[in-house]
Formats: C-alpha cells, structure tokens, sequence
C-alpha cells in the first residue's frame, strides 16, 4: 500500500470585487468554475461582462445575461423563483439553447437581432409556454433584451442584458374579472332560472375551454341532484335530468358538504372516481374534474362541474373562479325566484285589499304611492288613478300636510316604520280623524322593495281620548284626595301594614292593624320580625324575608301572627323591596281559612259525584263508538266465514279488509282516548314554535278556505320548547277546523306566539306546572263563540255541539292531554258573539333533543336445526295462539308461555332463544320484569314489549336490543321488527 500523503490545506483565492454580494446567486456565481468554460475566470472578463454582472448582483430586479456565442447564462436572485426546480440553479452557466430548448423558436431569433447590432426589443405581456413541473403551462412575460457593449467582439456586441417580469398572475386576473363582467353583462335582465344557468354554463365552459359544465341543483334530502340545462362543446353528451346521489355525491359527498372542492387532474389514475365513473358511463369518458358545491346555511344546496375529456391540472385561480360563478348564479337565480314569489305575493295582497274592510295601500321603495284599496276610494270619493295623479293630496287635512310630509320623508329615508294619526276629508266634505300605519318589505339583503300601509278610522277613539283628558283635569285635586284616603286607610284598616329595614327591624306598622291583634304601635315596633310569628311559620318566613331584602316579590305567602291574648289568626301576605328597607302587607284571612276547611270537605264529596258522572259520560260515548267498529269488524268476519264456508274464499278478502278497517278505527279511537289520558308516546323533540307556525300558515289557509283571512303575530323570541312536533301542528289544525267551523260566514283566524314567565299565581289551578319562562301559541277566531255552558264542557270527551257525525268530541280534550303530558297547560276564552281564543302554553326548553334513538341489537342466532326459535309471553290464550300461529307460518319456531314464571323455566330449557315477545300487563310478574331477569342470564337477549298502552314512560326506559309495539299492530310492521330484532328472515 501507498504511504498516505499528508492533508494539505488550499487558500482559496479571493473573488474579484465586481462579484460581491448578490445573495444567494452571488455566492453560486463566485462558486462556479467559469475557467472550465468559455469565458474564463473572472478576472480575465471583458470590462463589458464585469459591469453587467455587478448591475445584475446589486439589482433587486429580474435579470439575466446570455454571453458569448455559446449564450452562456447568468441570473441573479430576483429571477431565481421563476425557474422552479425545473431549472435552478442547473441554468446557472448553461448554454441559453439548451436550457431554452421548448421556447428556442421564440426567444432564439430575438436574441439573434440584438447580437446582429439591430438594436433592443421589447415585449409587453408576452405568452411563453413554458415546461414547469414536469408539464407545459401558460406564462406571460413583459421584458426587454439589450446589448452588451464589448470591443472586439462581432458586432461590438459580447452579450444580451434581459431585464423581465412575469405577469402570468395579472394577466390571467385581466382576464377573469373581464369574464366576470362579460357575464355579469349577460345575465343582467334574465328572470328564467333554467336560462340563467344554461348562460353561465356556456360562458364559464368557454372561457375556461372544458368539454361540459353546469349546475346541478340538490334537492332538500340530499339524494337526488337535477340539472336542467348543461353546456358541452360535442365532446361530451349533456346530463340534463335527475341523478341519484351516485352520479354527484358518492366518495366526494363529505368533501361536498364540507365546501370544499374536488379536484382531479386525471380520473383514470385516481381510485376514488370508480363509483362515479360508473355512474358516468352513459355520459362519456371524463378525465379532468372539478366539483364546485355551494351550501346555503351550511346544506349542500348545488354542485358546479366542469368536465374535460383529457387529463388536466386545475389551478387554484380555475377553483376560485368557479366558486364565483356559482354564486353568481345562485344569486342571480335566487332573485329572478325572489322576484316571481314577489309578483305573486302582490297579486295575493291585491286580493286581500279588495276584502280588508280597513284602508290598505302600498308605496315603492322611494315612497311613491302605487295604489289605495276599494275601500280608501269609497271613503274619500276619488277616482281610482288618484295615486297616479296625485288626486290623494286633496284629502288630507291642509293642517296637517307638513307633518305627514315629514314623518313619510323620515320615514323612507331611514326604513323605519311609518304611523302617524291625521284627519281625512270624506266624500261628503267631513273630516274624521284616521290613524296611518306603513312597514316596508326588504329582499334577502335587506333592501326595501316595496311599503306596505294600512288605514284605520280612529274618529271615535280620538274623541273618547279627548273626553277622557277633559275628564283628568282635575287629576291634582283627585290626588290629594286619594292621598288623604290612603292615611285614612293606614290609620284604620285592620289589614296588617309595617315598614322594616333590611335587618327585619320595623320601623313602623299601621295602628288598625297593630289594634286588631291587640297592639299598639309601639309595642310592634319594639318587636324584630319574627317575634309575632308561629314558630311552625318562623323559618319559612324568615327565608321569605330574605328573598325580599334581596330584590324579589313575594306574594300569596301565608304567615300566622301571635295575637295579645295568645291565640293565632292566618294572613296572606305580599312583600316588596323599597329604597333600602321592605314593605310589607298582610291580609287577615282567619275566617277564609276556616271556610276552605269547611269548602275542602263539600269538594271532596263534588268531586267523587262529578268523577262517577263523567266515567258514564265517557262509557256511553265509548260503548257507542265501539259497539260500531265492533260490528263493522264482527260483519266482515261472519260475510268471510259464509264465503269460505260456501267455497267461495276468493271472494272473502273484501269483507276482510272490511274487518282490518274496522279495527283501524278502532285502534284510532283508543290513541286518542290514551291522548285525552295523557298516556301516549310522543317524540318529544327542540322546536322554534315561531318557524312551525310559519311554516303551518299555508295549510291552514288552505283548509279554512279563502273565506276565512288567516293572519299571524308571531314574536321574534324563538325560545325552543320540548315536544312532539306532528302532535303541536295537529292540536293548531284541530283548532283552526274549530275556528272555521264557528264561522260560517267568514271571519279572521289570527295565529300568535309570545314569550313571558308566568308565576305561580299565573298557574293557580294547573297542577304540577312550574313557575318559569313559557311560550304562548294563541289561536283567534271572530266567530259565534260559546256560551258559559258549553265552556265548561269544552274539555270532556265526547262533547261536542256539532251535528251528529261531525265530530267526535275528542278534538279538545285530546289537545288538553297532550298539553299536559308536554309539561304545558290549555286556557280557552270565550263569550257569545265574542270569538274564541284558545292559548297553549308550553315551557322554555334549555338542554339537548329528547331520548337517542337506541341501536339495534346484534341478532343472536339459533344454533338448533330449523327455524329460529322465540318465546312468546301473553296471558290471553286467543291473543297468544293466534300470534304464535302467525310466526309459525313466517318459518319460526315458537315456545309459549302464559306468564312470567313459565316463560323462566322455558328459557332455562332452551339455550338458543332468538328473542323474547312479551306482552307488558302480565299477571303477576310483569313484561318489563321478566324481561329484566331473563336479561340477568342472557344480557343480549332481544326483546319486543307489546302493550295496550304506548307508554312514554315505558319507551325511555327501554335499553339497547328493545323495542315496543302498541295493540292493535299491523302484521307487516309486527314482523318487520321481528326480522330486524333476530337479523333477518327466518332459516
């Protein structure tokens, strides 16, 4: 082996000065070997080439120099980022032809006149297909190549200075917002949807030269998209029409609910479009994708597509400009919608002016009038083109012309409300005084479209107004009076009366109520609060003062006090916080309480005669309707029985369908009977009162007829309440078909909400409800009312006024059992001649949704040979023979059992039991306790209750793999659940 030579160290030698600084090019320039190459080392460069390269070091801008006829290249940092990795820093030294190879035949020739002496050349947004990434791209370039001065070399030209900008960014931005507006321009006054889609879909399809695009709209389930007119250039087919879910949604459809957009450069290489790409086939071969979703609160309501036929990189800018368009046309479609529902919103209005016996009119926008009601005309004697000609000025009351010109003017300028009281000169030159009221319409921005004002005659009111003011002039003097029967009433009412600081020293105490428990003022005083008190009552009403001291009211609070003589006397009382000490006030109510003990025990003995008077009430109500579905049901049977008896059994399925029917109403009879009980299942759920009444208003109109105005007050609160949605819009249905009925003539049904809290002297009388924060739901009618009679029967089952076999009498009553299972009460008021107003008042909800949906249970299966086996409990043999027959004839096998006790002992003798079907009012041990012990043994043990009662209370303790089903069932849904609960059909 060699000897190992001793490590020597290189100084290198230091760059020339024209090569400082520069950055990171810089140090790559002083680092590369150029005596390798043509030029030489840098020392030994033409004065021209030095110079160059210190301008294109020191410059903060693009720069690049081609030198020498091999056109070796120089850059600086400013130009670096352009070239990407494709070519930096490899172009550094590199021959300009060959680095330039796929632009040669553009920048080649340009090159050319500068080192042929014919001077500069210029370009100004200049395309340059380059190779970047792999790929050729569109890029624009404003530049300039310049000569290099050098004696001796041809031409007297050694180089060429290219001193650039890329504004590839700036010009396809140019060219995008000039799209925009082109398309802005082209939708301007179109009112069609389908057309405004059709436009922007061939606008957008050509500018971005794609083979098809379009809009396709999602519909409210989310599983069916509609495209109504596409754009291709012949490429392509259209897919105008319907798609399921598949075509749009499939392995994309998170990324499209999320809002974000699918991109792909090239279907064939991507895994994820083989369910698309199939659902697809019928439309041609796509290569390049791109899925533009829009969400309108936060639901997936269009997807914006653009296909090509061949593969292709969608930029960020394609992305964004997509995104644009689509909500472009979501806007624009939107309005031209808006605009529609507009036109036929007037069209509604103008009908309903026609009939309003108040004054409607309407304004534009700016404030201009459009148009007075009949009724306006007809009180005013007017011609009907009096808006138009601004006849209506004539009359007003000349008086009052500046103010209501004023107010309009504040009005309109500032989209607040307009009301204004003034006279009006009739047809027969009277004046009488009228009150104006206006409110505008605004679109979905917010913009006010139109003003909507009605006028109502207030003569009367104004002139009881006024009567009243004459009547008040003398208030001061009242006052004095009233004030001097105050201090009468405080010196001599027996009433209790004192005045304590907030420590519960009194301060004072009226001298009546002192001298009625045998006191004197003094006396009283020198007592804390609490001294009098019974010492069962001293805590609670210690508490009670505190609660006052802290700010609240208390009211109704019954107290006991000491008399002098020792004996007690009851009082109720209410105490209030004042500046820095409590009122309080207690009314004796001794002799009260001794009559509500005598009262407590006539009620008692009321109360037993009116339960025995309404359990016949509802028996023969019951009997009656019963014995008809009985017989309807026991007809059907018997006509059956002789068909098949006769040998004609085809012909006995009408008869009994007539039976099934039969005992549908018959089960309908018994869910409502179980809701006036407050006894059936309800899917209690968070709901907006206010959006469900919106929401109701059309049905309800459409139901009452176009003889009843449906009106709606509805309160801006959306407080949620808890219950069950269906059974909410069912009781205001049932309440507006009341409403209608009681007005035969026509009238107004008004819907209103409102929020309040309500106290406990508010629910005096509704048992079990909580003080607390309440949402009323109001229902109005001007009809005949009810008389005191039949108000007091409003409730019971059975009752009703109409004619026989129109109405079954549990309309009300099955509302006032749904209240109170909601937590909520019913309160009806009426008077003949008057209307009737019905008020459901159901609590403020704060929490989450009701009970989770229970999973189903994982089946357990039957490891014997045959069907699978289930046990079937129920203590009534007709019921439970013909169950079990049922499941026989279905393919399982059935073990039976009459009770809990017997159903243990077959469950311990047969391991393999499917699921167990139990009835719930077992002897004995009951379903849900049998349930419970078998599940003891065998935790995964499906169950099915069946029950007579849909209990809720039931249904919220159901556990995973339970599941309930009321009497009577359909045998379809009966089986269903059977199926489900043991993992199919049966072996």
């Amino acid at each position: 082996m060699a000897p190992k030579r001793a490590r020597t160290t290189v100084k290198a030698l230091p760059s020339p000065a024209f090569l400082d600084g520069g950055g990171e090019m810089g140090a790559r320039i002083r680092a590369h070997d150029w005596a390798a190459t043509s030029i030489g080392p840098p020392a030994s460069w033409p004065q021209g080439l030095k110079t160059a390269v210190r301008l294109l070091l020191s410059c903060g801008h693009p720069m690049w120099i081609f030198w020498g006829p091999e056109l070796l290249q120089f850059y600086n940092d400013a130009y670096a980022p352009s070239l990407m990795p494709d070519r930096h820093p490899s172009a550094l030294g590199q021959r300009g032809q060959e680095c330039w190879a796929e632009i040669w035949d553009i920048i080649g020739p340009q090159i050319a006149q500068v080192q042929a002496g014919d001077g500069s050349t210029w370009n100004d947004n200049q395309l340059i297909p380059l190779i970047r990434d792999g790929r050729m791209q569109d890029t624009y370039w404003t530049y300039s190549y310049g000569p290099i001065d050098t004696p001796g070399a041809p031409n007297g030209i050694g180089g060429v200075l290219v001193i650039c900008q890329e504004v590839t960014r700036t010009v396809l931005t140019d060219r995008r917002q000039g799209f925009r507006l082109d398309l802005e321009k082209a939708l301007h006054g179109l009112s069609d949807p389908d057309e405004i889609m059709a436009v922007a879909a061939e606008r957008l399809g050509r500018f971005l030269g794609a083979s098809r695009c379009g809009y396709a709209e999602i519909d409210a389930t989310g599983d069916e998209a509609v495209v109504t007119r596409d754009w291709t250039d012949g490429a392509l087919p259209s897919v105008n029409g319907r798609h399921t879910k598949g075509v749009f949604k499939s392995e994309f459809a998170e990324d499209y609910r999320a809002g974000r957009a699918v991109r792909i450069v090239d279907t064939l290489a991507d895994g994820r479009f083989a369910a698309v790409a199939a659902a697809f086939s019928p439309h041609g071969i796509i290569r390049g994708w791109l899925g533009i979703p829009f969400l309108q609160n936060g639901r997936l309501v269009g997807i914006f597509f653009i296909h090509d036929i061949a593969p292709r990189h969608w930029t960020i800018e394609d992305e964004a400009l997509v995104r644009d368009v689509t909500e472009r046309i979501w806007s624009t479609v939107a309005a031209a919608r808006a605009q529609a529902a507009l036109r036929d919103a007037e069209a509604e209005l103008r009908a309903a002016t026609e009939l309003n016996p108040q004054s409607p009119w309407t304004a534009d926008a700016q404030g201009g009038i459009l148009s007075f009601s009949p009724n306006w005309l007809a009180l005013t004697g007017l011609s009907a083109d009096a808006a138009q000609n601004e006849e209506w000025l004539t009359a007003l009351h000349p008086d009052e012309r500046t103010t209501m010109d004023s107010a309009w003017a504040h009005a309109t300028a500032t989209g607040t409300s307009y009301d204004i009281e003034h006279r009006l000169r009739l047809a027969d030159g009277s004046f009488r005084w009228m009150r104006s009221r206006a409110q505008p319409r605004r679109d979905a921005d917010g913009t006010i479209v139109r003003w909507y004002g009605v006028m109502e005659d207030i003569h009367d009111r104004k002139l009881a107004r006024a009567a009243l003011r004459a009547l008040n002039a003398n208030l001061e003097e009242q006052v004095d009076v009233r004030t001097a029967e105050r201090d009468a009433a405080w010196r001599t009412s027996e009433d209790f009366f004192d005045i304590c600081s907030l420590d519960g020293v009194r301060r004072t105490v009226n001298p009546g109520g002192a001298a009625a428990l045998g006191y004197t003022v003094n006396e009283v005083t020198a007592m804390t609060f609490g001294a009098l008190n019974h010492p069962d009552d001293r805590a609670d009403s210690m508490d009670a003062f505190a609660q006052v001291a802290g700010g609240a009211t208390v009211r109704d609070f019954d107290m006991r006090l000491r008399a002098k003589d020792g004996s007690y006397r009851h009082y109720s009382w209410i105490g209030v916080r004042g500046d820095g000490v409590v009122y309080g006030a207690g009314r004796d109510i001794t002799t009260r309480k001794a009559r509500e003990a005598e009262l407590h025990a006539v009620g008692e003995q009321l109360r037993q005669a009116q339960k025995m008077e309404a359990v016949g009430q509802l028996t023969g109500g019951l009997a009656h309707d019963f014995n008809n579905m009985l017989q309807a049901t026991r007809l059907g049977l018997d006509l059956a029985r002789q068909r098949i008896d006769r040998g004609r059994a085809a012909d006995a399925a009408p008869f009994l369908d007539a039976a099934s029917r039969g005992v549908d109403r018959a089960a309908a009879l018994t869910h409502r009977l179980l809701a006036f009980a407050r006894r059936q299942a309800l899917d209690a759920k968070s709901v907006i009162v206010e959006t469900l009444v919106r929401d109701l208003v059309d049905l309800i109109q459409r139901t009452v007829g176009p003889s009843i105005a449906v009106r709606t007050q509805l309160c801006a609160g959306n407080w949620p309440v808890l219950c069950d949605a269906n059974q909410l819009e069912n009781a205001l249905l049932n309440l507006s078909i009341n409403a209608r009925d009681a007005m035969p003539n026509g009238g107004v049904l008004t819907l209103s909400t409102a929020v309040m809290a309500l106290s406990a002297a508010d629910l005096a009388g509704d048992i079990g409800r909580v003080p607390g924060d309440y949402v009323a739901i109001s229902v109005t009618d001007t009809g005949q009312g009810m008389t005191d009679d039949v108000l007091s029967h409003a409730f019971e089952p059975f009752f009703t006024t109409k004619p026989l076999g129109q109405g079954t009498g549990l309309g009300l009553s099955q509302i006032h059992g749904f209240m109170h299972q909601s937590a909520g009460l019913i309160r009806l008021d009426s008077a003949l001649d008057q209307g009737t107003t019905v008020r459901l008042f159901l609590p403020r909800f704060v929490g989450t949704d009701s009970l989770p949906e229970m999973p189903n249970p994982e089946p357990l299966t039957d490891a014997g040979a045959g069907g699978q086996l289930l046990l079937l409990v129920e203590d009534v043999d007709v019921v439970r023979t013909l169950t079990a027959e049922i499941l026989r004839e279905q393919g399982y096998r059935v073990l039976e059992a009459a009770d809990g006790a017997q159903a243990l002992r077959l469950l311990a003798d047969h391991t393999h039991v499917a699921a167990l079907i139990t009835d719930v009012g077992l002897p004995g041990m009951n379903g849900r306790q049998l349930a419970d012990t078998a599940r003891e043994h065998w935790p995964e043990l499906p169950v099915l209750f069946v029950t007579g009662y849909a209990g809720l209370a039931l249904r919220e303790a159901l556990a995973p793999g339970m599941e309930l089903i009321g009497k009577p069932f359909k045998l379809d849904v009966f089986l269903a659940i059977i199926r489900r609960m043991v993992g199919g059909a049966p072996d």
